[in-house]
């Protein structure tokens, strides 16, 4: 009997026998992820979680060697000992476990609230809230297990060089209250009251430089309340007000904010908020009029204000510790953005509303600023800007100020001291920004964010497109390419692995230091090493087609390896598309060692992935991502749906776990259930964005049409957002498609223009950013027209599923309904999901199961020949209907 059943498991392909399941939504809720790796100090120990929807966490701790490990349920909030020979975690609801590594003793603290460790000169401190508040704070010596206890706890702190722990409790008795501050010393033990009061509230406690803290307060003061500013360091007794409403240079009417200060590297200084105390009052009085007038000459429109207004006006200040003099840095719509030394970097602009409108208000513009903390002098360094690429960053010592130029596509330095400017990156003859953008808006190739400084601010890391420069601040020395043009020769992207070589202001660098690449053509992801100093090119290590760390795709922040700190062994996680995430190690970045064994996908019906490529109809090349599934027969005929947004090619080897749609379609759910789905790259032509989504998508299906195993008769597209308003401009163009599911779209650029939602403009978003119009409706009426859905109802055939909720603030839901209600005027096949509760995408379980099952439902019904479910016949009088 066993052999016939396995006969006819190898004979009944066709009817499904023995093949496996595909995937649903409880393979959702049990579907098994990996996160939260860490790696000891010593490198010899790993820590991950195993998490499920719903379900307790799963702990687990190995060796790198994987000759000892052990689990442990619902366990988190893992920390190893610095020096890797421990590991501490919660269990439970309130246990704490210490781990000795490699050996399995365990030692179970009972009734803990929350714990922290800490480490100074070998010595290894574990601090622990009891939930008992009379046993409060416990201090322990992990080596003696010698304990301190501080009652009444409620918070506590390591100092930065963990010297002491700093304590805040409360000791509430009979309706009166007393808020203190004490310091433990960690050495000595001994125990110190820097800070009591009564009826008083303590927040954003920060430490800083030789033993100081500060902190604000707050409390009664005649007939207001009050937020004080103060301050505690090893030279007093007591903490003392450091900033209230008295003291010189805050200015009537402004109060001290309650945010968190913040102290300069030498500890002279310290940065905090002023509160304008009477704005919110003239603003809740101008609103009790119950009238708002807009104004063309305000510079904000009434709604950003109404938003802003919700909340105090705060401006930044400081104080010099020594002087007791608070100087005002900003006014109105300015920020700090840097500071080092002596120097404050200012940004001034409209804050809310940003560089929307800088193309044409020049009150958008936004200008910077260096001001002299201990005088509040200001120099202005540049003004009228509109593009983000040329915000200004103060250097950490402050004797820098590095800026992009976008007419001399260059770099520049500005030198506090002597005020000079230096093209410092003239002699690199590279191309920063991206001439290949479809964007009006220029962006720079790889934009730096905040520039790594190294040798004391002597040099500065920036990337072009491929490659790592070093660019010397005083331009004295010329520039360097740590990848010597290696990425630009073979269209490599190279970027840094932040292993504490880099950053700060001093630079650890040994003979040679790893950077991560990325094949721009194959999408294959590896590890290369570089000689420092430069000699030839990068020497690979390791390549393939993988994906390493937490990215979640294309516009996605990358993760790097972890390294050990005090050890050359890296942990990271790596997958494709057929391999779930899973750890690894490596000492090299040549050999790895798989340490987690994750692979959920196994037990379903999944997926391959293929990098493709066609010609657009414009003839011009494009790539895309093809899906198939795992069980794919090229003798069937297969429905296929496409998903797009812009450019997702890079997506390959992305492994994508299954999940309920919340906007976009799940592409592991559609190919379970034996759909084909390919995601094609759009590049766009400025003025014509419509048009190059049809371009590329319509290319996409005549090319894939062409194979075999593809039905031509029974395509599908969808998009969410962007990919919305491209799959209603593509349904208004386009007979080629069987269904359409369009989530959050525009339907009308007319009137989205004039619409104030993002809690910005679509003003900007037509003109400069990703609607690409490129220029306004009065001076092309036609473009708007042309790009536009709505003005195309009347050509739409294909049945269209619409999704978009009254909730949303970035595409309003009244896109839809125009669209919804043009094309029900005509008498076209369309339905409109709407789910209260949710904005631009569907948020809670249930609302995305009901989406994900009506979603399924609708192109099954188009693409696969089911029967059309109940909800698309619709709600009729019972009188003929239509």
């Amino acid at each position: 009997m066993k052999n016939i059943l396995i006969l006819i498991c190898l004979v009944s392909n066709a009817k499904g026998l023995c093949q496996k399941p595909i995937l649903d939504t409880t393979a959702i809720k049990n579907w098994t992820h990996i996160r939260a790796g860490m790696i000891s100090s010593n490198g010899q120990y790993v820590c991950f979680t195993n998490e499920r929807l719903n379900s307790e966490i799963e702990l687990t701790v190995t060796s790198v060697d994987r000759k000892w490990h052990m689990s442990f349920r619902n366990a988190k909030s893992a920390q190893f000992s610095a020096d890797g020979l421990q590991i501490v975690f919660k269990i439970g609801q309130d246990s704490l476990v210490i781990l000795t590594l490699g050996v399995g003793r365990i030692e179970i603290i009972e009734h803990v609230v929350t714990f922290k460790m800490g480490e100074r000169d070998g010595s290894q401190w574990l601090a622990y809230m009891d939930g008992n508040p009379e046993r409060g704070l416990i201090v322990r010596d992990l080596a003696t297990k010698r304990e301190n206890s501080v009652p009444f706890a409620r918070e506590f702190h390591f100092d930065p060089s963990c010297e002491n722990i700093i304590v805040i409790g409360r000791l509430d008795h009979a309706g009166d209250s007393t808020t203190w501050i004490r310091l433990v010393n960690l050495a000595t033990r001994a125990v110190k009251t820097v800070w009591r009061k009564r009826h008083a509230t303590v927040a954003n406690l920060v430490a800083g430089p030789l033993s100081s803290i500060s902190f604000v307060s707050n409390e009664q003061m005649g007939n207001r309340s009050q937020n004080v500013l103060w301050l505690y360091n090893d030279r007093m007794d007591i903490a003392r007000i450091l900033v209230s409403t008295a003291t010189s240079g805050v200015e009537p009417g402004m109060d001290v904010a309650n945010l968190a200060p913040e102290f300069t590297s030498d500890g002279r200084f310290i940065f905090f908020g002023l509160q304008d105390s009477t704005a919110l009052d003239r603003d809740l009085r101008r609103k009790a009029s119950k009238l708002e007038i807009w104004s063309y000459l305000d510079e904000k429109p009434e709604p950003v204000l109404e938003e802003e207004e919700k909340y105090s006006k705060i401006y930044p200040a400081a104080i010099s510790i020594s002087a007791g003099k608070v100087v005002r840095l900003g006014g109105s719509d300015e920020s700090v953005v840097g500071h080092g030394g002596k120097w404050v970097l200012i940004r001034h602009g409209l804050g809310y509303s940003g560089l929307s409108e800088s193309g044409w208000n020049a009150s958008a513009e936004e200008s910077f600023f260096l001001v002299d903390i201990e005088n509040g002098a200001r120099t202005l360094l540049k003004d009228h800007i509109k593009f983000p690429l040329e915000d200004l960053s103060l250097s950490p010592s402050g004797k820098w100020v590095f800026y992009y130029d976008l007419n001399q596509n260059n770099y520049f330095s500005y030198n506090t001291t002597t005020h000079t400017i230096r093209n410092v990156s003239l002699s690199c003859h590279t191309q920063w920004i991206n001439i290949e953008t479809d964007y009006p808006e220029h962006f720079l190739e790889a934009s730096p964010g905040l520039p790594k400084w190294l040798n004391n601010d002597e040099w500065v890391l920036v990337r072009d497109r491929y490659d790592i420069w070093k660019i010397n601040a005083s331009g004295k020395r010329p520039p360097i390419n740590l990848t010597n043009g290696y990425g630009r020769k073979r269209h490599i992207r190279f970027s840094l692995i932040d292993t504490g070589s880099f950053g700060g202001t001093s630079e650890i660098w040994k003979s040679r230091i790893p950077v991560q690449g990325v094949d721009e053509n194959s999408q294959d992801r590896g590890f290369f090493s570089i000689a420092i100093p430069v000699r030839g090119g990068p020497r690979l290590l390791s390549m393939g087609p993988y994906v390493y760390g937490e990215w979640r795709g294309h516009g996605k922040d990358d993760s790097w390896p972890i390294k050990a700190k005090n050890s050359e062994c890296y942990l990271m996680l790596r997958m494709n598309a057929v391999e779930a995430p899973n750890y690894f190690v490596s000492k090299d970045l040549r050999h790895f060692v798989q340490i987690s064994d994750n692979q959920p996908q196994r037990e379903y019906n999944w997926l391959t992935d293929e990098l493709i490529g066609w010609k657009t109809l414009d003839g011009t090349y494009t790539k895309g991502i093809l899906y198939k599934p795992e069980n794919f027969n090229p003798g069937r005929k297969y429905p296929v749906i496409f998903d797009y947004y812009e450019v997702r090619s890079d997506e390959v080897n992305l492994f994508i776990p299954p999940a309920l749609s919340s906007s976009r379609i799940n592409i592991p759910w559609f190919v379970s259930r034996g759909y084909l789905v390919l995601v094609p790259d759009i590049h766009y032509k400025i003025g014509y964005p419509g048009l190059s989504a049809y371009n590329s998508v319509v290319s996409a299906a005549e090319f894939l049409s062409r194979r075999p195993y593809v039905d031509r008769g029974r395509m599908g597209i969808q998009g969410h957002s962007f990919g919305g308003y491209e799959t209603n401009y593509i349904v208004s163009h386009s007979r080629l498609f069987a269904a359409a599911c369009s989530c959050s779209g525009l339907s009308d650029l007319v009137s989205f223009y004039g619409a104030i939602a993002r809690g910005s403009y679509p003003m900007y978003w037509s003109e400069r950013s990703q609607g690409r119009i490129g220029t306004t409706p009065w001076a092309a009426p036609e473009l708007y027209i042309s790009n536009s859905p709505i003005f195309a109802a009347d050509r739409v055939t294909t049945p269209l599923l619409l999704m978009h909720n009254k909730g949303d603030a970035l595409v309003p839901f009244a896109q839809s309904v125009e669209f919804f209600s043009a094309l029900r005027r005509l008498g076209k096949r369309v339905w409109l999901l709407q789910y209260d509760g949710s904005d631009h995408f569907i948020e809670g379980w249930s609302a995305q199961e009901d989406f994900t099952m009506r979603m399924t439902q609708f192109f099954d019904h188009y693409l696969r020949g089911l029967p059309a479910p109940v909800w698309m016949a619709g709600k009729k009088s019972g009188r003929g209907g239509f």
